[in-house]
């Protein structure tokens, strides 16, 4: 199970990259839903993240989504750098999106971003989950 999660979390990025939305949150609900509820290869821990947290804000659901993250990744040591970047900036992006002031929190994305390549921030600027998102988040 844990390939055919991966997959659709990569697909599910690349589609939303090239701006077929629909088509991107249609294949990141396949990916966190049903049988991929939880997270099936660490790897992918940024990636499963974001697509929770996007498709919870698409679908008014930031709450449940936020209490979910904060459950499964109640520490993010465990996580790469840039998975921990993206857990922590999917968690923060839900927090805003419920009107809570998470400054802290994006405070600790901006200093792992800063670790990480350019490109990390870009994608996660792009798909929504970066301090100054310009991406599906606020769609």
């Amino acid at each position: 199970e844990w390939a055919i999660q991966a997959g659709l979390l990569c697909e599910a990025d690349v589609v939303a990259m090239s701006g077929n939305h629909r088509r991107a949150f249609s294949l990141a609900k396949k990916a966190t839903t049903g049988s991929l509820t939880q997270l099936r290869h660490v790897a992918y821990a940024g990636q499963f993240a974001r697509w929770v947290a996007l498709t919870a804000i698409r679908e008014e659901a930031a709450a449940g989504a936020r209490d979910r993250l904060r459950s499964m990744f109640p520490t993010t040591e465990h996580l790469d750098r840039k998975d921990e970047a993206e857990v922590l900036a999917a968690i923060a992006t839900l927090e805003t999106k419920l009107g809570n002031r998470s400054v802290n929190e994006w405070r600790e994305v901006r200093r792992r971003l800063s670790e990480l390549p350019p490109t990390v921030a870009m994608v996660m600027r792009r798909l929504g989950t970066h301090p100054e998102a310009d991406g599906l988040a606020l769609r």
